[in-house]
């Protein structure tokens, strides 16, 4: 185990799988997919300690209550500098809250719980659960079972361990080492620390109150919220229940779920404080939000713990405007110098990429449903929001200062009525920016649903492309008329791009084939592959000679010949998957953003990175 490191220095780069609460309430402690384990002060709001697990991926975290402990669970992915971490099913490893290894249990890498009164440590894999004492730093007992196990928990007394499975729920005495086992429905899922499907949450209301000899079962649910997980109150008579961005208080006895919250982020893991005032809650976004004021929470403040993700990239002259997931846009100017310079700052309600218009005088940017911001360039300034009658919008481009065309994708209308009312149409529509005014030009066929679009360098066509065809569409033509092209020759969905008035590039969505196109005869000129699946962005240099290509699994860019198909650069400076490209009118330069918040910008030719955001 390493400590705090420069790979993925300012906090988390993925989800979060596991919080907990140290004995006084003063600091959190917080697991993630990306290999970190993480020490934060609730009272700075700083980060105090990162532990490195390499690649495997934090399944769970436990402060113990009566000793300056914490356990870590990581499942293996990719060889760790944890050691024993090799070992089939991960590893679990006690730690000093300074990050000292104290002991480490190989084989046992799901989830973690320490005894509420004791140094008893409980840790599983996928179908063995350990009994492990911190205080002697020896394995007490062990069970093994038939079903895979997904959770597993201490009564409030620390008398028995529940271990959730795939068909039932495992109460373990731990002084008499008897084993209690509950069926449940087979339908149901595991998702969090109790028993849950989407439906409902069986409750073992008895389990958290005392030792008792029988467990009453109680069942939540609430057809209003979709219930995926569950954290209790420390007094065992209430719980949070939550589903995606939302959360509610439910009531163990009456089984009432109410008071529906929602929060700003999509929610994968919470805890509660030791006195039960506060809730962290945590997931996909960058923030660790603490709540307060039980039952009728309020944000108490919100942790930073994640760099924002970065998703688009557009360049103007020698501005970039750098978009983020959460609809932050932020326009940076570099200086002959190559110094980034932060201009201006603004925030949108939705998600999307930015368009900038040729005479660069304004910006569009599209949301969902069917939403269209234009501001001007210098200040970011809300010229016109336009709404369009449709409700997602695949992507867009300018033809001249205030005439853009937009592909949309909608519920067939004429359809509506009928029985089958799913069946959708995409249409083509001009939107003059200025007055707001959308006229609907073309109709695509209903079986043609747009994956990706692109404007030929002199602006008189449009390309879209969809699964195994390519449709063009003449913008100069009163009646933009279309015609489908290389319909048989192409195997999947796939991105496509102009390389020239009348060349294509058409990249495997799924897969690593490249393909360059002629719009004049529908031959393919050449094939070629990428060394990775899945491009996440792709784009074509401003003299149609390189392409810059990205993939989602990857931090790697690499740049192609297009005159050969050879790459002939790899650059290598992201933390995480490159999201965002962008080519400069300068034809050595190019920009990129991606999920490690990272915005830069590089010297292809040299292969370095010539500045970057802070």
């Amino acid at each position: 185990m390493q400590r705090a490191t420069d790979r993925h220095p300012d906090g988390h780069q993925a989800e979060l799988s596991a919080i907990s609460f140290s004995p006084d309430g003063s600091y959190i402690v917080s697991g993630s997919l990306d290999g970190f384990a993480k020490i934060w002060s609730l009272n700075t709001q700083e980060l105090l300690l990162s532990l490195d697990f390499g690649h495997s991926a934090v399944s769970g975290v436990a402060w113990s209550k009566v000793q300056p402990l914490i356990a870590v669970a990581g499942t293996l992915e990719q060889p760790s500098p944890v050691e024993g971490l090799c070992a089939p099913g991960g590893a679990t490893v006690v730690c000093s809250i300074s990050g000292d290894p104290v002991a480490t249990l190989a084989g046992y890498g799901c989830k973690v719980a320490f005894s509420p009164r004791g140094s008893l440590l409980a840790a599983s894999s996928d179908s063995r659960v350990v009994l492990f004492d911190s205080q002697l730093k020896t394995a007490v007992d062990h069970w093994e079972f038939d079903d895979c196990i997904s959770d597993l928990f201490f009564s409030r007394c620390g008398d028995h361990i529940a271990c959730v499975c795939d068909t039932g729920i495992y109460i373990i005495d731990i002084s008499i080492k008897h084993i209690t086992r509950m069926e449940r429905a087979p339908t149901d899922f595991d998702c969090g620390d109790l028993l849950c499907d989407r439906n409902a949450i069986t409750v073992l209301r008895d389990f958290w109150r005392a030792r008792l000899p029988e467990f009453t079962p109680t069942e939540i649910s609430n057809s209003a919220l979709g219930l995926s997980n569950v954290c209790f109150c420390p007094d065992g008579n209430s719980a949070v229940v939550f589903d995606d961005f939302r959360f509610a208080v439910a009531d163990c006895s009456s089984a009432i779920v109410t008071g529906i919250h929602k929060s700003s982020q999509t929610l994968t893991a919470a805890a509660f404080s030791p006195d039960g005032r506060r809730l962290a809650l945590g997931g996909y976004g960058p923030m660790l939000e603490i709540m307060s004021g039980w039952p009728r929470f309020e944000v108490m403040h919100s942790m930073p713990i994640r760099r924002q993700e970065l998703d688009s990239v557009s360049v103007m002259r020698n501005q970039y405007l750098v978009g983020s997931e959460t609809g932050v846009r932020r326009l940076y100017q570099v200086s002959r110098q190559k110094h980034l310079r932060l201009m201006a700052t603004f925030h949108e309600p939705f998600r999307s990429a930015p368009v900038i218009a040729k005479s660069n005088q304004v910006l569009a940017t599209f949301g969902e449903p069917g939403i269209i911001d234009v501001r001007s360039v210098n200040g970011f300034k809300l010229i016109k929001r336009v709404s369009l009658d449709q409700p997602k919008i695949i992507g867009g481009c300018f033809v001249n200062d205030w005439t853009l065309f937009v592909v949309l994708v909608g519920v067939n209308r004429s359809d509506i009525t009928s029985e089958n009312n799913t069946d959708y149409c995409s249409e083509v529509h001009r939107v003059n920016v200025r007055t707001g005014s959308s006229d609907c030009e073309v109709r695509l066929p209903s079986e043609f649903l747009p994956e990706s679009m692109s404007l030929s360098p002199n602006g008189k066509r449009l390309a879209l492309s969809s699964f195994d065809k390519i449709i063009l569409v003449d913008v100069d033509s009163p009646e933009l008329f279309f015609k489908t092209l290389v319909a048989s020759k192409l195997k999947d969905n796939g991105l496509v791009r102009f390389v020239s008035d009348t060349t294509l590039l058409w990249a495997q969505l799924e897969g690593r084939g490249m393909s360059l196109i002629s719009i004049c005869n529908h031959n393919l000129l050449k094939n070629f592959n990428s060394r990775y699946d899945s491009p996440a962005s792709i784009e074509v240099d401003r003299l149609g000679r390189r392409i810059a290509r990205s993939t989602k699994y990857s931090n790697e860019i690499e740049v192609f010949d297009l005159s050969n198909g050879v790459c002939t650069q790899r650059l290598s400076g992201h933390r995480n998957s490159v999201t965002g490209l962008t080519w400069h009118d300068e034809d050595d330069i190019l920009a990129s953003v991606g999920l490690d918040g990272m915005f830069a910008i590089w010297s292809v030719e040299q292969r370095r990175i010539l500045c970057q955001s802070p």
